[in-house]
């Protein structure tokens, strides 16, 4: 796609020299397979005329395409430079009209400047004056990629386990993550076992409660600067599996376990608006096995052993920086 927009552009270049005839037409727009929703020539003119009524003879020529990180253009304008424009939004809607917004600022600035020679420095963005707050980064081509830079996610969330406790109940979790480079991430999290109450054969019951946090190294499958990020994550897990019997011969008092494991994580981020995403995650566990006992008829019985594996799974919202 990016190849196609690129030979166009190349030909449009190649075709607005001197030598073109004046009944070419004024305003050439191209759009990939991916971003048929942008707006066509026509469309584009009829709002470009909206915004400015300016009549100028000025050659101009947008492409249309959008990729992993969203809608992207690339406006040409004959001795005027060019300009790269993006919006991460569900549609080219708010693409469309920055676009057209750029051209009319172009033709508008041709008719109240001199007129510059093409060999003259290109501008490199369109700058608005008195523009609602974040408009240039909403709209505007973001700095170069390079693989030295750092960004940072938050995320909470509601789910279920099976597994870590003896029965499958509700879980909450929640993380911060640190993301080096491209695909290197870590994160640190924890995560609550809603409490249960297990009731033995024979009578008595054993009240459980898990608390547990974990550490996490991250390899990235898609990056986090697309819309839709996936990351593999190696966790051991570290907590306290609390357990109180009552009803017993001999009440158990409260006692704590020390709970171990370890396991693979994927987390998949996608996004809602700005810095805002959905956070879903989903884990598999190896568990080191626990045993809570009681006395019964003088002898010890075990009334509950921990699963050797468990199951995570939650869906929550998180926030990214960069």
């Amino acid at each position: 796609m990016v190849r196609a927009e690129r030979l166009a552009l190349a030909f449009a270049l190649a075709t607005w020299g001197p030598g073109v005839a004046s009944a070419d037409p004024a305003l050439v727009v191209t759009r990939s397979a991916s971003a048929v929703d942008c707006p066509d020539a026509a469309q584009l003119a009829a709002e470009v005329a909206r915004l400015n009524n300016t009549a100028s003879g000025m050659r101009l020529h947008v492409a249309f395409g959008r990729d992993d990180s969203g809608y992207r253009a690339v406006v040409v304008a004959f001795g005027g430079g060019e300009r790269r424009l993006s919006d991460a939004g569900p549609s080219c809607e708010n693409l469309a009209e920055a676009v057209a917004l750029a051209l009319a600022l172009i033709l508008d600035a041709r008719e109240t400047t001199p007129e510059r020679s093409p060999a003259a420095p290109a501008a490199t963005q369109v700058v608005v004056v008195g523009a609602e707050p974040g408009f240039e980064r909403r709209y505007f081509e973001p700095a170069p990629r390079s693989g030295h830079r750092t960004a940072f996610d938050v995320a909470a969330g509601v789910g279920l386990q099976t597994g870590a406790l003896s029965q499958a109940g509700l879980l909450f979790t929640a993380l911060g993550r640190v993301t080096l480079g491209e695909f290197l991430s870590l994160e640190a999290g924890g995560m609550l076992a809603d409490g249960q109450t297990v009731n033995v054969d024979g009578g008595g019951q054993l009240d459980l409660k898990l608390v547990a946090g974990f550490l996490g190294v991250c390899t990235g499958l898609a990056s986090d600067r697309s819309r839709l990020s996936l990351a593999l994550c190696a966790e051991p897990y570290i907590g306290r599996l609390r357990g109180t019997g009552s009803g017993f011969d001999e009440d158990r008092p409260t006692r704590d376990h020390l709970w171990l494991a370890g396991g693979l994580a994927l987390d998949l981020d996608a996004v809602i608006a700005g810095p805002v995403r959905w956070h879903l995650r989903a884990a598999g566990l190896a568990v080191k096995k626990q045993q809570f006992v009681v006395i019964r008829d003088g002898q010890p019985d075990p009334i509950f052993e921990s699963s050797s594996a468990a199951l995570l799974a939650s869906l929550g919202v998180g926030l990214h920086f960069e």
